[in-house]
């Protein structure tokens, strides 16, 4: 210990936050004689996650795929691959748009990347915990500490989507949506019936919701 003491010292590495991972992107970006936007590092940050290392690999291949340029949304596109969080996302955004044949395109998207089917509930269940954690927020005009709150300083972008988008849904409608994520995890995990079969009458279950009215 004393050792340590003498020759070491303490260090608090921790993960940079959104407004400095940006810069960082940036910054790497130019270094390899390309540029980039402060909106476009955000959306290759969103489409990628937080990882320094994953995020390095994607901006050399950008900078080899367009050297000398200045690199727009649809280069992210095309060499980024889409990860798994992304179809997710759509997933849950087809849901609470009531698009039903989205959502079960999105879904089978899911299967055919071989994605578990308690992994895509889980996920699915996520982004509506974001949005019902939002929505109440919203309502009692409390939603500036939510990253702070729930931890969201790694993920800052879901929660400000969660934001964006529970407008237009009621809480009540997110409620019932809950309450049938969590009956399809128990089925999923408890009877013997076809895992696909679940996650498809789910998300038709959630989207017949909307046209419901509820006093709460």
């Amino acid at each position: 210990m004393n050792c340590a003491q003498k020759n070491g010292i303490a260090s608090d590495i921790s993960h940079m936050q959104q407004r400095e991972l940006e810069r960082w992107v940036i910054k790497k970006t130019a270094e390899q004689g390309c540029s980039i936007s402060e909106a476009l590092a955000d959306y290759l940050i969103s489409t990628c996650g937080s990882s320094m290392n994953l995020l390095a690999c994607e901006i050399d291949k950008l900078c080899a795929y367009m050297p000398a340029s200045s690199i727009d949304k649809k280069d992210i596109d095309i060499i980024t691959p889409r990860p798994v969080d992304d179809t997710i996302y759509d997933l849950a955004r087809a849901v609470t748009g009531g698009n039903a044949k989205k959502a079960l395109e999105s879904l089978d998207e899911l299967f055919l990347k071989k994605e578990e089917p308690v992994m895509i509930l889980s996920a699915l269940s996520g982004a509506f915990c974001d949005l019902y954690r939002a929505k109440t927020a919203v309502l009692s005009s409390n939603h500036s500490k939510l990253e702070q709150d729930f931890d969201y300083k790694r993920y800052p972008f879901r929660i400000r989507n969660a934001v964006r988008d529970c407008g237009k849904l009621e809480l009540s409608f997110i409620r019932a949506a809950l309450r049938l994520l969590m009956g399809a995890d128990e089925a999923l995990k408890s009877k013997r019936i076809e895992k696909r079969v679940v996650l498809e009458r789910l998300v038709i279950e959630i989207i017949a919701q909307k046209g419901k009215v509820h006093v709460n």
